[in-house]
Formats: C-alpha cells, sequence, structure tokens
C-alpha cells in the first residue's frame, strides 16, 4: 500500500532480485525488469537498512543519493547461550560433518556429496529443510551414498545434540550469492567448532575475523575433499575447538544488542526534529513511517 505522506524504511534482509539467474536472454531480460522495479521503489525511501558491506556496496552504486545503513544479523541471546558450552566428541578415526539450515541452492549441497563419495572415514548429517531436500535425497540414492543422513527439520532443542556428535560445520555459499551472509553461520561461530566454508565474497571476508576456520573453493568436490583430509589429519592431533570465536559473536552479533541499534535508527527518524515538517502558515505537520521489509528465508528480520 502507497502511503503518499509516510516515511518509508527499507529494511532488506537479502537483496534477492541480484540471485536472479541470468544465463539466458529471457532470464536477463527479467532480471534487468526486477531490478528496476526495485531500484525505483527504494528511490521512495527516506532510509534503506542491509546487513553486510557487500549488500551496501551493491545498493549505493544504483541509488547514490540513498542513505543506506548497515545492520548486521545475528543470533538470539538464548540461541547463543545452548550452543556456546557445546564439547565436540573425540576423533576416532571417522571425520563427522554437520550442515545445518535451509536447504537451498545457495547451499548447493551436491558438491559436498560427491566429495565424500565412497569415503567410510566421512560422515555427513544434513538437518533442516528447504527446496532443494527432495531432490538431493533422490540424489543420494541415485548415486548410492551411504555416509550422508537427511534428519530434515528438527527443533532446536535436539539441535544441540547434532552439534555435539560433530567435529566440522560445513557452509557453501554458491558464487551467484556471493553477497549474502547466511544467518545459520553466527549460529554456527557461537559454538567455537571448527567451519569449513567454500566460497568467495562477502561470507569468506567476513570469516577473516574469526579462528578455526578452513577455506577452499566454491562448487569443487576434488578441492573439498582434499580440505577434508586436512582437517582430519588436524584432528588426529588435537582438538580445533575455539572459545575466541564465540566471544566474538557474544559481543557483536547478540540480535538483542542489533535491535536496540535499529530501534534507535527508528527512533531518530520518529523524533520531533524529524518527524515533523512546517507548513507555509508555522504549523507542524507530522507525518507516519512505513516499514517496507525485502528478504528471503536465508535472512532474519530483527526481533521485536
Amino acid at each position: 500500500v502507497w502511503m503518499p505522506h509516510a516515511r518509508i524504511i527499507a529494511d532488506i534482509r537479502d537483496i534477492v532480485w541480484e540471485y536472479l539467474d541470468d544465463s539466458t536472454p529471457w532470464q536477463r531480460l527479467t532480471k534487468r525488469i526486477i531490478r528496476w522495479v526495485m531500484v525505483n521503489s527504494l528511490q521512495r525511501c527516506e532510509l534503506i537498512v542491509v546487513t553486510n558491506e557487500a549488500e551496501k556496496a551493491t545498493l549505493e552504486k544504483v541509488l547514490p543519493a540513498q542513505q543506506i545503513m548497515l545492520v548486521s544479523n545475528g543470533i538470539s541471546r538464548c540461541r547463543y547461550a545452548a550452543v556456546a558450552d557445546l564439547t565436540p566428541p573425540e576423533y576416532s578415526g571417522v571425520l563427522k560433518v554437520l550442515v545445518c539450515g535451509n536447504i537451498g541452492k545457495v547451499l548447493d549441497l551436491q558438491v559436498l556429496m560427491l566429495a565424500v563419495k565412497d569415503r567410510q572415514d566421512i560422515e555427513v548429517e544434513v538437518v533442516g529443510g528447504g527446496n532443494e531436500l527432495a531432490s538431493l535425497r533422490q540424489f543420494k540414492e541415485q548415486h548410492r551414498l551411504k555416509n550422508i543422513y537427511f534428519h530434515g527439520e528438527q527443533p532446536f532443542e535436539k539441535l544441540r545434540t547434532y552439534y555435539e556428535s560433530s567435529h566440522l560445520l560445513f557452509l557453501q555459499v554458491h558464487p551467484r550469492f556471493s553477497i549474502s551472509r547466511p544467518v545459520r553461520l553466527y549460529e554456527y561461530l557461537s559454538t567455537g567448532m571448527p567451519v569449513l566454508f567454500a566460497g568467495q565474497g562477502q561470507t569468506r571476508q567476513f570469516l577473516a575475523n574469526f579462528e578455526n576456520i578452513s577455506l577452499t573453493e566454491p562448487c569443487s568436490p576434488s578441492q573439498l575433499r582434499q580440505k577434508l583430509d586436512e582437517i582430519s589429519a588436524q584432528l588426529r592431533i588435537s582438538t580445533l575447538k575455539s572459545d575466541r570465536k564465540s566471544v566474538k559473536i557474544l559481543n557483536g552479533f547478540l540480535r538483542e544488542n542489533l535491535n536496540q541499534e535499529y530501534e534507535k535508527i527508528v527512533g531518530d527518524l520518529l523524533s520531533p526534529s524529524s518527524s515533523e515538517k512546517a507548513t507555509p502558515n508555522g504549523s507542524r505537520v507530522g507525518r507516519s513511517l512505513l516499514l517496507a521489509q525485502h528478504g528471503s528465508t536465508h535472512g532474519s528480520t530483527p526481533s521485536k
């Protein structure tokens, strides 16, 4: 609904229109049209809020006159507390890899499945639902992958059990989604456990601030297999858990603290000096605030 006198904040959790496939002429045309619609809509906003530096840079190129601010995604205090004190199991010759979250195109999980094919010394547990789950289960049957287990959606109370039975947390971001930063990453980092990331872009840059992170190229089963072997060799020597990683999340990415920052932005816009304007006769006219949200399943809106 368009409100002509509203002051609009666009809260963008993901720049989803930039992720659209453009490999065919029709897809490229469709993407251009949708991008044009979104950019023109955002020009009406007084403020645009995004979740990471890459999203901010992308929008600043096409909306140089707009005010764009960054408020990161994060993890709730109760969820952080539930996973921050985990103890990984002892390594006994079988590397146990855990994948949690939305099972979609961003993750491109077939790469990991091919990397661990016929490996009796690696087991993969996949917890979560998503658009790609059914096709991945079919892919598993077609390739007779006996060391990969799909558990579907699970209540958070059970997630702790999966974390505590794993040595390594895996995340991949397909190159088409390189400006995104999956919200599950904050939970991974809160555990202090080793994280293996396959990808480039925003998530890789963010992970440079943390220790106990292994990096490899996306969409390459052979490179991923090599990295898994390196991690297995390290685990034979010592446990790789890091409490410093968890403390960084506590200090910088608790959702309750980020909400305060978000609310301050809205409060500044609603303050009398900002939310009223003078009419020709000197009276003050208040203006309403409209919050428009854009996002996808791997973003997370600040809770109120």
